[in-house]
């Protein structure tokens, strides 16, 4: 029995680019918190699935252990109140991170009892159905060596003086290192992975990022599925590759190491958008 649902969750996170983009603000988050609910067939809870965007940054850099963190600690109250097996999967957290709110009680973090009780209202507002469909379509698309455009302006911040002036001679000059890595170095042909999944008629597309996107790709990407006319969006991000971070064009210009580990250009959040549209509109044609 399967049962799926796209809720709202806000107030946990934050978008951390906030303090040098002029296109977001601390608010600009994902709020979309999508819901799997798997039960058996009287209605025991098998397992719950939920996709949400936020980075697992709660224990800071100082941390150097394998952790769940805020995610995992979140996970493991799901099980504790309902039971069953709880799975958390990314989604556009590439500029989203926990507000310190959240982080707060170490290691039983203060946003993990937030999440865990949204979670749970969701699942229990889900009708379970055994008339599912599921279909999948995967496909590699080639990206080509990357293109790394180092600047000093994108990787300094640094547009006006220097020693002996580099940055405004730069400025002026275009200097530009870039660092044309292949395959031998780095994925370059992604597996992006769609799912079409149907419970009573309602269609949900589960489509796979590999990496990190921010949150403007984000909206663009769901976008995209809703005018293909699924009714719901999962968006799995971190899957089947991790190649960096996907800034758009606005944030790839402003820089911040998302910007500096977009690897392929100024056009790679195209490209991942590209690809990503690519399997879910194929799947949008197939019949399970």
């Amino acid at each position: 029995m399967l049962g799926i649902t796209v809720a709202n969750l806000t107030g946990v996170t934050r978008n951390r680019r906030a303090k040098i983009s002029k296109y977001v603000n601390v608010d600009t988050i994902d709020p979309n918190l999508a819901v799997i609910r798997v039960d058996d067939m009287k209605g025991g809870v098998i397992g719950t699935i939920w996709n949400f965007a936020i980075h697992g940054t709660c224990y800071g850099p100082s941390n150097m252990k394998f952790s769940g963190d805020i995610m995992g600690h979140t996970n493991t109250l799901i099980e504790q109140n309902i039971g069953g097996v709880s799975l958390f999967i990314n989604a556009d957290a590439g500029d989203i991170d926990p507000t310190s709110e959240s982080c707060a009680q170490e290691p039983n973090f203060s946003g993990s009892t937030t999440i865990m009780n949204k979670v749970v209202q969701v699942r229990n507002s889900i009708k379970t159905s055994s008339n599912v469909a599921l279909t999948a379509y995967s496909e590699n698309v080639p990206f080509g060596s990357t293109n790394l455009n180092f600047t000093l302006e994108r990787f300094e911040n640094c547009t006006t003086g220097g020693a002996l002036d580099i940055c405004s001679i730069c400025k002026v000059l275009g200097c530009d290192i870039n660092a044309h890595m292949g395959d031998a170095w780095i994925e370059n042909k992604p597996k992006f992975t769609a799912f079409k999944i149907v419970v009573d008629d309602v269609s949900t597309v589960v489509v796979t990022v590999p990496g990190e996107a921010l949150i403007e790709l984000g909206w663009q990407i769901r976008n995209d599925t809703e005018k293909l006319g699924f009714d719901q969006t999962l968006f799995a991000g971190y899957s089947n590759a991790h190649m960096g971070y996907f800034a758009t064009p606005n944030e790839y210009d402003i820089g911040g190491y998302e910007s500096q580990l977009t690897l392929w250009g100024i056009d790679t959040a195209t490209m991942i958008r590209n690809g990503a549209y690519k399997v879910a509109s194929k799947i949008s044609q197939m019949s399970p």
